[in-house]
């Protein structure tokens, strides 16, 4: 059983203390005494709603028989696959990075893409700090080409997937013979697709799940930007979200329980699989030092729920838009001794940070992370994660979740319109509040009812936005607020 973690406040120094000294820099491990360290990403995998052993667990399991610190409220920065794994690795948020996800390429275009596409050169990576301390390194992704990401890896090897999953041989092989080939420290990160969406349309037609509603899809003109409304427009409710939608909603679809039981079910026999086929793997590859290995989601997934910032039902298997399912994931961290439950929110780029520490290595001045594993680390009310894509932007801190949805089709995270509508005074629209553990489905929006708390969490997102989010000012200078608006990056439709 995983006990609960006591976390321990620190209290700064009285008056008569001396002036505070910085800490001297951790020492450097001896090379072997160095653990090896494993990060699988799995995406699409959720964390499972308060009291409801679902995916998450079947997922964790094979692997808790260790000693393993377990987050229960752990988020992802992005539900955009290039964007999340872009700052897990740097340990800074998207837009800071700055990075700005895929786009929706014109191949008669000769305009240049735009910088947010990849990682700009010299900022600092986990792989690459490592590397300063004799890690080696090796990526196994499905994401083809990752520029900039890949690129910081000693190896880096995009693999095949067949129908929305892993090709188990393939990954098996490149990983044994990479591991035999790297005499320690290593640093392995694994991403698997097999959760996420690729493959999910004959998932849904095996299990003669409903078809999704119909919602229309704008094709955008990318030799204009988006338009954009004034930005402190009054509050706009969506209809019928206020009180809750289930009971108006469920009647589109016929059978909706039991359609999202069965879909349910096989998510969560696809993560027990996964879960045993990783643990398989690690399992067999000679332990020559210790090792630490990190399990996560690399963002969330819905299944066919409604609430959230749209009204509908939504289609099954989608991660597309914001909300508490499609970014808290499950995070736990075993085989570096530490046990419990952190029951507080914490963000996927505070790996970087812990990742760091575990391997002797000094962290790039200015990450907004911390280390997880760290023996000063407090319980704090005022903890926040913060995630972005397209249009929107989301903070959650304590049990509130606040998103953020601009309604601007295919706008890119970057775009200083979001900042504008942040600092508008009072409540705008598109701003939306939920209590994600008494309401994990986000039927109930809580702004009028709660709006003070909704002001806090409004100037909280904002102070992230302008802080350690802030995209770097150059980007705004001269064509490049252009350029960034003609880029036309996916956004949630």
């Amino acid at each position: 059983m995983v006990r609960l973690l006591t976390l321990l406040a620190t209290c700064g120094p009285g008056p008569e203390a001396p002036p505070a000294v910085p800490p001297p820099p951790p020492p450097v491990l001896a090379a072997d005494a160095a653990p090896d360290l494993v990060l699988v990403l799995a995406a699409g995998l959720r964390a499972d709603p308060p009291g409801e052993p679902a995916a998450e667990a079947a997922f964790l399991a094979p692997f808790l028989d260790e000693p393993a610190l377990v987050a229960s409220a752990a988020y992802a920065q992005s539900t955009e696959p290039f964007m999340s794994l872009g700052s897990l690795l740097t340990g800074r948020y998207p837009s800071a990075v700055p990075l700005c996800g895929s786009t929706r390429a014109d191949p008669g275009s000769t305009r240049a893409e735009a910088w947010c596409h990849a990682l700009p050169s010299g900022v600092p990576t986990l792989p690459g700090v490592l590397a300063l301390y004799g890690y080696r390194s090796a990526l196994l992704h499905h994401l083809g080409p990752i520029s900039g990401l890949d690129e910081a890896f000693g190896v880096a090897l995009a693999l095949d997937a067949q129908g929305g999953k892993a090709r188990w041989d393939e990954v098996d092989a490149a990983v044994r013979a990479w591991w035999a080939a790297a005499p320690g420290p290593r640093l392995l990160v694994l991403e698997l697709p097999d959760l996420d969406l690729a493959g999910r349309d004959d998932v849904a037609d095996e299990l003669g799940l409903p078809e999704p509603p119909e919602r229309g899809r704008p094709t955008p003109d990318l030799d204009q930007p988006p338009p954009r409304r004034p930005p402190c427009s009054p509050l706009q409710g969506i209809e019928g979200q206020e009180d809750g939608t289930w009971d108006a909603l469920a009647g589109q679809v016929p059978d909706l329980d039991a359609a999202r039981a069965r879909a349910q079910g096989a998510y969560r026999a696809e993560a027990a699989a996964l879960g045993e086929r990783v643990h398989t793997l690690l399992a067999d590859l000679p332990r020559d030092r210790p090792r630490t290995v990190v399990l996560a989601g690399q963002y969330g997934l819905s299944i066919g729920e409604a609430g959230g910032t749209d009204p509908g039902i939504e289609e099954f298997f989608w991660s597309d838009r914001l909300a508490d399912r499609t970014l808290r994931v499950p995070l736990a961290i075993v085989g570096s001794g530490a046990e419990g439950i952190l029951d507080q929110p914490v963000e996927l780029l505070d790996l970087m940070p812990t990742l760091l520490a575990l391997g002797g290595a000094v962290p790039p001045h200015g990450l907004p992370g911390q280390d997880l594993l760290a023996s000063d680390l407090a319980e704090d009310p005022a903890a926040v994660a913060y995630a972005e894509r397209g249009d929107m932007l989301a903070l959650r801190q304590g049990e509130r979740l606040l998103t953020l949805r601009a309604v601007v089709h295919h706008m890119p995270s970057l775009d200083p319109y979001l900042t504008e509508i942040l600092a508008c005074p009072g409540l705008v629209g598109g701003v939306r509040m939920h209590d994600v553990r008494a309401d994990p489905w986000q039927e109930v929006d809580l702004v009028r009812a709660h709006p003070d708390e909704a002001l806090a969490l409004k100037a909280a997102l904002l102070a992230v936005r302008t802080g350690p989010g802030a995209p770097p000012p150059a980007l705004y200078e001269g064509e490049r607020l252009l350029q960034l608006r003609l880029t036309q990056a996916e956004g949630y439709w």
